[in-house]
């Protein structure tokens, strides 16, 4: 046993020694350590050789001192002296630096087979030295030169695991002695991680554009309901807001800041190569990759479509010679309002200060003692009463596997939410079917199909609005039910509001919203030479929504001021969207030092939509809710139907030197249906990329992994703000007399532009790459300016011209300059694992030029960022007499209203001058304040201890303003209508009891115009939130066996956490029903 165990180790030591090439014997080290760790000598040899290492940290201890000192001196012999005293060998092959065992592990069993095989790569390569290990023994042994293993004496029905640095880990159940191919799939994250980017993907080293991605481990260990919530503060420069708390709101994103005044600033997402502008409707348990594409030589390939960004979302796949696997996760949460909400007064509060405000308006207060009596115990804070705990499950099966041509991954998500709003609930299922075959060598084919349907409930009011916004315009003292025990609709004072019951139109009214349909796509992908490969695909998108909305009559047993006929309408809209793309693909590298990659591609683009709606009043009663049974004369119906298609060819080419020296251009023209005259646009970029962390003279940093400068220009365009026919000419019946006879006739009922041209965005950018100390610690800078010209505008046109519409035109320019910011550090010590990261980004939005056109009232001015807010500017509060009589002229001012500044004045010709005129009016509005924030920033951070981990999301945003009065989350101050009150105005000004008060006095009727927008009510909105905290335990290994499991993880998070700011940090400027808290408990098995 011992003389044949001798001969292998020595046949494998010759085998290894013999096959290092002349190349490798030419390669000359120099060396000078004393008592360093290994892996500080060996990244040195990398930086020299620029050899990849190879090794598993259960063969090679890389932390162990040594000293070496040697002067240009063969690589091979540096090696053998590194290795000397233990027993660890190395082989050298394809510019890679394999480290193995010496010596064959070989042990007997008394019931055993001999089991012989190969490990390889996806392309069919050998993998020498991977560990082959019979699970839950100490047999095992590494694969040859060649891939090969052989072991002796294993038990029967044993399982095998093998594993290599840099690969993801297998495990095959032995079911006899038949030989064994093992193909072992690249880990990205530890191998040379491929991003993805338009048409395509790159090693990550190989990037020359600013881009971000985010892979499914770092967003599916915990609750994921939204994949956009879900990275929210996770990527600089790519700013998430989600619109509202309720179930299956959308989610606003902006990347780089707004870039267009009326078009779109939403990116556009690519979805396995189906382009979309949503993923709503995207399980993200299906997601593998999150890519944001940022930069201009990241995003150019998309043309047109790229102005606001690229997002690239590959999903799951099943991979190449893997058992069938079947997944399962549940999750079950409850939700609650968050730690951030605004006070109200209660009712003694509220009628206190309402009395205030009819004496300090000058009038009469409107009630007496019997008034009092009836609304005696009411007190109610309407917006709470609209509230509950939520619930949320959300479900998802999986099963993935594959043969050695064939491979697939199908999975089937159910969820459903019932909002912390009544009556809001939302479910969505979703069934994907993705897939890969293979045919010979050169042939593959595929597709990803995702089918979804969803259902959204909510309400309106009799004003179309939200009923939890319609719940703040009642006052705490309107009462909850009548006298007959139904929800109160009665109104004979100013105590009571003149609408019923926001309880009332819960119970009276609904919106139901369903969206069905399918999208994918299926590729043909040709071989034709080789590095030269030839793809077709074919992606569409069909869906429908469907809503029904109902409005019920209301009770006017008392009188009650309101309608008394209900209303139902229904709508149905129907969209169909396909491409056809065809790409010519070449990669090649020669002399190993020059690579070259190509693309060609020609694209078609086409959707079709069609709405149908139908309304009708005065159904029988509230609960009959079909158009059929309302009355025929109260019917109103419309149709409308449109198309628009693109016309594409594009182009990309990269060149790269020794992989240090980076050179990529692109092209892409863009034809549109939208346009006229001008109907193509030609839309290129240029970047380039230096590694200089590879250059001979940076050898001294051995700690320095990598160190790459970056540099892109380009353009991009936007023309999907235009209505698909707005720059047609439209017909419109016209009858005319001949003869003394009416004859019918058609006239142009519209101006129209046909010079319209594309809006173009020019994107700057420089970029910094930074990594050291084993890629454990690196960061990410980028710095860009981006100029968004030829802006679309809507150019009223005067009525003596006779046509109707306001036509398109180019004009304008808008700036973005900003930067980009990334710092993270990963290590692993013994059981422990760490992983932190930090991003934060600032942009600086400018109007540069708008041509002459003044668009200040509308918050847009040359000079000042898009929105600006716009209103008086203040100056405290009048506090005396002497403050009253130096204040400018403005009817109703008193002591206690807000002091206005008299900053501009008109001419005899109606000309702002610039300079003040003793009044204050309409020329001293100005625009002011933050818009967009100073600092968006996030963390995302774990720790592990064996098989328990410990997650924390947080983000924030510092420097950004919002309007106290906007939105029925605000005080009125009692101006108008009897609404809920926040609480701040208990600090209002009073002379005799708070003559020190922050806020102006009440007043009926509002006569100081204190109601009247200005930098008074703006307050500082920035915050910071607990995103995410999720805690998990993975069980181990053994009991996963006994369960009949491959792994099984249970956890417990909590989303929204808490956000430490002010109640008006996460308030939009709309009301809209709050981010809830949600607290999940959830369990992921796979078998």
């Amino acid at each position: 046993m011992k003389s044949r165990f001798k001969t292998k180790k020595l046949l494998l030591l010759g085998i290894l020694l013999f096959g290092l090439s002349v190349a490798t014997w030419a390669q000359k080290v120099s060396l000078n350590y004393t008592n360093v760790e290994l892996q500080d000598v060996l990244l040195s040899i990398k930086k020299q050789t620029g050899y990849v290492l190879v090794f598993s940290d259960q063969i090679l201890d890389v932390h162990r001192r040594v000293s070496i000192k040697v002067e240009g001196e063969d690589l091979v012999n540096v090696l053998k002296e590194l290795l000397s005293d233990g027993n660890v060998t190395f082989e050298i092959k394809n510019k890679k630096i394999y480290f193995i065992l010496k010596e064959l592990v070989d042990v007997e069993s008394a019931k055993s087979w001999k089991i012989t095989g190969v490990v390889k790569d996806v392309n069919g390569e050998p993998i020498i030295g991977a560990n082959i290990l019979v699970k839950g023994s100490t047999i095992g042994v590494i694969s040859d030169i060649d891939g090969k293993f052989l072991l002796n004496e294993v038990p029967a029905g044993s399982i095998l695991e093998i594993s290599y640095i840099g690969y993801d880990n297998r495990e095959i159940k032995l079911k006899d002695e038949a030989p064994l191919t093992v193909i072992l799939t690249e880990n990205s994250t530890l191998l040379e991680e491929l991003v993805v980017i338009g048409y395509g993907s790159v090693r990550k080293r190989d990037l020359t554009g600013a881009v971000s991605q985010i892979n499914a481990d770092q967003i599916q260990k915990g609750p994921v309901t939204n994949i956009l919530q879900s990275v929210q503060g996770r990527i600089s420069g790519f700013h998430v807001t989600p619109s509202s708390g309720q179930p299956g709101a959308s989610t606003d994103v902006l990347i780089h800041g707004t870039q267009s005044i009326n078009g779109t600033n939403a990116p556009i997402y690519v979805i396995d190569g189906t382009i979309s502008e949503n993923i709503n409707n995207l399980n993200p348990q299906d997601i593998e990759t999150f890519t944001v594409l940022k930069d201009a030589s990241a995003v150019a390939i998309y043309g047109s479509r790229a102005a606001n960004g690229v997002v690239v979302i590959n999903t799951k796949r099943g991979k190449v010679d893997e058992k069938p696997t079947i997944s399962f996760k549940t999750e079950q949460s409850f939700q609650q309002e968050g730690n951030l909400k605004i006070d109200y007064l209660n009712a003694a509060q509220w009628l206190e200060i309402a009395t205030e405000a009819y004496k300090n308006g000058g009038k009469d207060v409107p009630w007496g003692d019997s008034d009092l009596e009836k609304i005696k115990g009411n007190d109610n804070c309407w917006p709470d009463l609209m509230k509950r705990t939520g619930y949320l499950t959300n479900n998802n099966l999986s099963i993935t596997g594959g043969s050695k041509n064939s491979n697939y991954f199908v999975s089937l998500n159910y969820l459903y939410n019932e909002g912390i709003i009544k009556e809001q609930s939302y479910n969505r299922l979703n069934l994907r079917l993705n897939s890969d075959h293979k045919i010979g060598d050169r042939i593959k084919f595929g597709h990803s199909v995702n089918l979804y349907a969803s259902e959204q409930t909510s309400q309106r009011d009799f004003d179309w609005r939200d009923t939890y916004a319609a719940s703040f315009r009642y006052s705490p003292l309107n009462a909850m039910y009548d006298k007959d025990g139904d929800f109160a609709t009665i109104s004979n004072t100013y105590l009571q509001s003149k609408t019923p019951s926001p309880l009332w139109m819960l119970k009276n009214s609904d919106r139901t919203v369903r969206n069905k349909g399918i999208d994918g796509n299926l590729y043909l992908a040709v071989d034709i030479l080789e590095g030269l490969k030839f793809t077709a695909r074919v992606s569409g998108e069909w869906k429908n929504g469907y809503s029904n909305d109902f409005i019920g009559a209301m009770d006017t047993k008392y009188g009650m001021e309101g309608s008394n006929v209900n209303k139902v309408t229904k709508t149905n809209a129907e969209t169909f969207h396909w491409i056809t793309d065809y790409t010519l693909d070449y990669q090649k590298t020669f002399n190993q030092i020059h690579s070259v990659s190509a693309l060609l591609g020609y694209s078609v683009e086409k959707q079709t939509f069609e709405d149908l709606m139908g309304s009708r009043g005065n159904t029988p009663s509230n609960d009959i809710k079909f158009l059929n049974a309302g009355d025929p004369s109260t019917a109103l119906n419309s149709n409308s139907w449109s198309e628009w298609s693109f016309l594409s060819q594009f182009g990309r080419l990269a060149y790269s030197f020794k992989d240090k020296y980076y050179f990529s251009g692109t092209l892409r023209r863009d034809g549109s249906s939208r346009l006229v005259k001008d109907k193509y646009g030609i839309f290129p970029s240029v970047s380039a990329a230096w590694r200089i962390g590879e250059e001979k003279f940076m050898d001294a940093f051995n700690w320095l992994d990598e160190l790459k400068f970056r540099l892109s220009w380009g353009k991009v365009g936007n023309v999907l703000s235009i209505n698909p026919y707005g720059t047609s000419v439209y017909l419109s019946q016209q009858n005319a007399v001949f003869n003394e006879k009416v004859v019918a006739g058609y006239t142009f009922a519209n101006a129209v532009n046909t010079d319209l041209k594309w809006e173009s965005t020019e994107k700057k950018n420089i970029g910094l790459d930074l990594s050291m100390f084993g890629n454990s610690f690196y960061v990410v800078m980028d710095f860009y300016i981006e100029d968004t010209k030829d802006l679309l505008f809507n150019q009223p046109i005067a009525t003596s011209v006779g046509l109707s519409g306001s036509p398109y035109i180019n004009a304008g320019h808008i700036r973005n300059t900003g930067i980009d910011f990334e710092i993270g550090y990963r290590r692993t010590i013994g059981d422990w694992k760490f992983d932190v990261n930090f991003n934060a980004s600032h942009v600086h939005n400018e109007v540069i030029d708008l041509e002459g056109r003044d668009l200040t009232t509308s918050g847009i001015k040359e000079g000042y960022p898009i929105g600006s807010f716009y209103g008086y500017v203040s100056n405290g509060i009048i506090r005396t007499q002497d403050d009253l009589n130096n204040h400018p002229h403005y009817a109703g001012k008193q002591i206690g209203d807000i002091w206005f500044k008299d900053i501009n004045g008109y001419d005899e010709n109606g000309n702002l001058t610039g300079k003040p005129d003793g009044k204050v009016d309409t020329a001293d509005r100005a625009l002011f304040g933050k818009v967009f924030p100073d600092l968006n920033y996030g963390l995302a951070g774990s720790v592990s201890y064996k098989n328990l981990t410990l997650q924390i999301q947080l983000q924030g945003v510092q420097g950004i303003q919002k309007n106290m009065l906007s939105g029925g989350y605000a005080t009125d101050m009692f101006g108008g209508e009897p609404n809920m009150e926040a609480s701040y105005i208990l600090d209002r000004y009073d002379a005799e009891r708070n003559p020190n008060g922050k806020y102006p006095r009440v007043a009926v009727g509002d006569p100081g115009q204190n109601q009247q927008f200005s930098d008074f009510w703006l307050i500082d909105a920035s915050y910071l939130s607990i995103r995410n905290l999720n805690l998990s335990y993975s069980f181990p290994k053994n009991i996963c066996n006994k369960l009949g499991m491959e792994n099984l993880n249970a956890y417990i998070g909590v989303q929204n956490l808490y956000t430490f700011g002010n109640e008006y940090s996460e308030i939009s400027s709309t009301v809209t029903v709050p981010m809830p808290r949600t607290c999940t408990f959830g369990l992921q098995f796979a078998f």
